[in-house]
């Protein structure tokens, strides 16, 4: 195994603390998401380990994972794909993720709570459909779903 392109907070596409997460997303194009308690998440290209795009959560994460929620504002069965962020202060964020050439992770208006845990997410759990579990360092394990605009699924 050969080791390279490394990256340190004085490279702007690095991390300035300690990295938390590394999620492999294969495809045509593979990349890596990597998260960590500097609050960033970054988005590299994994066959060229180049750094293609980043954002600042304002929270420290813990962990990342992908998922497809119904789109809350319609009631005709479009899904959004996601990024679910488990993060550092009892929080969780879901984020449109869209995965074209640029990828970039917009914030969207919906998906975000606060409070989910009191002591931190330690972890989420994405299934088909838009429900999802998150774990928290609090003991407790929580059932989420999300509802298309109108009520039922």
């Amino acid at each position: 195994m050969k080791s390279s392109a490394r990256r340190s907070g004085e490279d702007p596409g690095g991390h300035s603390s300690v990295v938390t997460c590394l999620k492999l997303v294969p495809g045509d194009q593979p990349f890596v998401l990597s998260t960590g308690v500097d609050n960033k998440l970054i988005v590299w290209n994994a066959s060229t380990n180049a750094y293609c795009g980043g954002t600042d959560c304002t929270i420290g994460i813990q962990d990342v994972e992908l998922g497809a929620i119904p789109d809350p504002t319609a009631n005709d069965g479009r899904q959004l794909n996601c990024l679910f962020l488990s993060c550092k202060q009892g929080e969780f964020q879901i984020r449109e993720w869209d995965s074209d050439l640029t990828l970039r992770v917009r914030m969207g208006k919906r998906g975000h709570r606060n409070m989910a845990h009191n002591f931190g997410t330690s972890s989420i759990v994405v299934l088909d459909g838009g429900q999802f579990y998150t774990a928290g360092r609090d003991g407790k394990i929580m059932v989420w779903s999300v509802r298309p605009k109108g009520g039922r699924r």
